[in-house]
């Protein structure tokens, strides 16, 4: 006789299991169809050639926008995206995220590692100590210059030469975090380190005195995928966690020299559950990307200013948000990128 699934055994009909993925399949198909003919508000652009974007970054006066169809630059001269084309550059399908080093590097983390851009010379390295890089998500620099890198299966400090990087063999990486998948990272003003996984938040101090630390939904955590972190203007760390249509956002701020959860978001101050994207202005205002309904602004008092809905976007999933260097904000959606000029972004929020 086969077994029967855990679900049953537990009391739930196979049955419902295959409704529950079939409910969860017609959700993540729906985030993700296009949007048709969608026309952007008033003072609003729209640059569907990119497809689903991920990071962006600026590169000189162009943008860097990456994303699940590789990796573009904007032209705002010419008011077009197109593929990267650079000496060197081998990189194709998935581009994770985007950042630069002190030094200027540009680090991009994709499906098969990271290509580092040191002045015309692209250097691509796909494997530390023999482990492959594998959905490298997330980069971030220390205050030493290291680069802590996060992919499946891990997260290393890689140094390299003063004399720069000629080559992967100018590398030195150090594994730091082992047998987790990384979805955000965060290096803190102070220097502590804090790693969001699939399966919770990890968290070390600068000094490293008392190792990693584990956040888990016994800890607070509204879901223990951790798919956004940022601190703000006051020193806070912000949370965004989530799958799907479950999760929540967290404060912690650090009290006595510990951090603890100083709140958790209301529910009904979020545009949907899962936080995607964090980001706050100059101003002060916190902007927060759901995965599955648009997004919502609040105050630096956690006050709600605005819930701007996923109809009004060309892709309800909003993935990148942060400022544009002739002001107004970006966008990153599943269906292209966005731009917000400033008297549109006073709009939403007044």
């Amino acid at each position: 006789m086969k077994e029967r699934c855990a679900a049953s055994q537990a009391g739930f009909p196979e049955w419902g299991v295959y409704l529950w993925l079939g409910a969860v399949l017609a959700a993540a198909l729906w985030v993700l169809r296009p949007a048709d003919d969608y026309v952007p508000p008033s003072g609003w652009q729209h640059w569907p050639q990119t497809g689903p974007v991920l990071a962006v970054a600026d590169d000189g006066h162009r943008l860097l926008v990456a994303g699940r169809n590789g990796l573009f630059e904007l032209d705002p001269d010419v008011d077009k995206a197109v593929g990267l084309t650079s000496p060197g550059f081998q990189i194709s399908g998935l581009v994770h995220t985007l950042a630069r080093d002190p030094a200027g590097h540009l680090w991009v983390g994709h499906q098969a590692g990271v290509a580092i851009r040191d002045s015309d010379r692209w250097i691509h390295v796909d494997r530390f100590s023999d482990r492959p890089l594998i959905d490298v998500r997330a980069i971030a620099f220390d205050q030493d210059g290291a680069a802590w890198i996060g992919g499946n299966g891990g997260v290393w400090r890689v140094r390299w030469s003063v004399h720069g990087i000629a080559s992967s063999s100018d590398l030195s990486a150090e594994p730091v975090l082992t047998g987790v998948d990384t979805l955000s990272m965060l290096i803190d003003r102070d220097g502590g380190v804090w790693i969001g996984t699939r399966a919770g938040l990890h968290q070390r101090r600068s000094d490293d005195t008392e190792g990693w630390r584990l956040w888990a939904t016994p800890d607070g955590l509204p879901n223990l995928q951790v798919a956004a972190l940022m601190q703000d203007h006051s020193g806070r760390i912000w949370v965004g966690t989530g799958f799907h249509d479950r999760g929540g956002t967290i404060l912690l701020q650090r009290q006595s020299g510990v951090w603890r959860i100083a709140a958790t978001l209301d529910p009904a101050s979020l545009a949907a559950p899962k936080t995607r994207s964090l980001f706050q202005t100059d101003a002060g205002d916190i902007w927060i990307g759901s995965e599955t309904d648009g997004l919502s602004v609040l105050g630096s008092d956690l006050r709600p200013k605005a819930i701007i809905e996923g109809n009004r976007l060309p892709n309800p999933e909003v993935t990148v948000i942060r400022a544009a260097r002739n002001g107004g904000l970006w966008l990153g959606t599943l269906n292209g990128l966005i731009h917000v000029d400033d008297d549109a972004v006073g709009r939403l929020i007044h």
